[in-house]
């Protein structure tokens, strides 16, 4: 999430006299696309960031027809090195479209699962299999979409975990029931539970079961009731990836929307004063993110970014997850289920493998639809 650096590598960064107003500005900038909601007109009355935009040159953000669209990718990294490494699957795909012309802003989750023919593979996969060139990702999720990528973040999990921890948690409010009993418990892959290893796995595969589920202290039990909750970085974690769930919050959708809730939590924490007016906290924030997020976003274009996010106030996001879930109202039911040789399960345009007009028809529809009402509630806000 599962969710900025100002330049390609932060850790090639040169600025160094502007270490503090640099880290400050990431976290804003983090905060912006990490949530997708605009909630933080307040955010320019900070001194550094005054004075930032006083003695840089802001370059215009990159659009099209007066839109901005960036791509968000979180990838799935269980050590502590950079999450930009091969090996990675991008398991959060999002993506964010600032309409700057309608003050519209649309959340896109894109399936994990998704089968590109034009790549031969699942969607999560292209990353790493074409040599961790994000322009792969990019021109697939464009495919998709129709939506030309002008930015993207690619972010590893135990970055953002790690971070979660630094802001000393976060809080969210869980919308529905929800349970899995199949959660993997880091470290445990190959336990063996006191059971007869062999005996086990023939047993399974006899029956057709997947052995790995015959050794239970491989897994955990996660159970979240309705209501408001708290959670440091590695429970944030667990809610965010679970993908075994039962009820509404289990599906495709389920996942995508408590990925949602996670980022937009950790943005109120980022984004509050106990956060930004804390030298040592940015600092930590600013070493954790600085060689574990790869950006093209450039730190001439900040201000420009501030300036637009002033402009759009605070807004209710169109959000879109698409999924083969046919309950769900926004995307819901857009795809199917299907199967690949390779890939084993997929998920597939209803209209045709590879066949995305529909898709784009939909994206199309929800930014020329009436405006979005204002989102009133105390979440949508930063208060200082």
């Amino acid at each position: 999430m599962q969710y900025v650096d100002l330049a390609p590598r932060v850790s090639k960064r040169k600025n160094k006299n502007a270490t503090i107003i640099f880290t400050i500005l990431f976290l804003v900038v983090m905060g912006i696309i990490g949530a997708g909601i605009f909630g933080i007109a307040k955010v320019t009355k900070l001194n550094p960031i005054e004075i930032y935009t006083q003695i840089t040159h802001p370059t215009p953000l990159k659009e099209s027809d007066g839109v901005t669209n960036i791509l968000i990718l979180g990838t799935d990294t269980r050590d502590q090195k950079s999450a930009i490494q091969s090996g990675t699957l991008t398991d959060t795909i999002l993506v964010l479209s600032i309409n700057q012309t309608t003050k519209k802003v649309l959340m896109v989750s894109v399936p994990r699962d998704l089968y590109i023919p034009s790549f031969r593979m699942k969607i999560n996969s292209i990353y790493h299999l074409n040599g961790d060139d994000i322009k792969n990702t990019e021109a697939a999720v464009t495919e998709v979409t129709g939506l030309p990528i002008h930015y993207h973040v690619l972010i590893g999990f135990d970055a953002f975990t790690r971070a979660i921890d630094i802001v000393g948690g976060v809080d969210i409010v869980v919308p529905a029931a929800y349970e899995d009993f199949d959660y993997p418990v880091t470290g445990m892959e190959n336990a063996t539970c006191g059971l007869d290893v062999n005996k086990e796995t023939e047993d399974a595969l006899a029956n057709g079961e997947d052995p790995a589920f015959r050794f239970r202290c491989r897994f955990k039990h996660l159970k979240y009731v309705p209501g408001p909750l708290h959670l440091d970085g590695a429970q944030a974690l667990e809610f965010a990836r679970s993908r075994h769930g039962v009820g509404t919050l289990g599906t495709d959708f389920g996942r995508a929307r408590r990925q949602q809730l996670i980022i937009e939590g950790v943005k109120e924490k980022l984004l509050s004063s106990q956060t930004l007016l804390n030298i040592s906290k940015l600092q930590e924030l600013y070493n954790n993110f600085k060689t574990a997020v790869d950006t093209n976003f450039d730190i001439s274009e900040i201000p420009e970014a501030l300036v637009a996010t002033q402009k759009l106030k605070v807004v209710k996001p169109v959000s879109l997850v698409l999924s083969s879930w046919a309950g769900q109202e926004d995307g819901g039911g857009i795809l199917v289920d299907g199967h690949d040789d390779v890939y084993g399960y997929i998920a597939i345009p209803r209209k045709g493998n590879g066949v995305f007009s529909e898709i784009q028809s939909l994206i199309r529809e929800k930014m020329t639809a009436p405006d979005v009402i204002p989102n009133a509630s105390p979440s949508a806000t930063t208060n200082f």
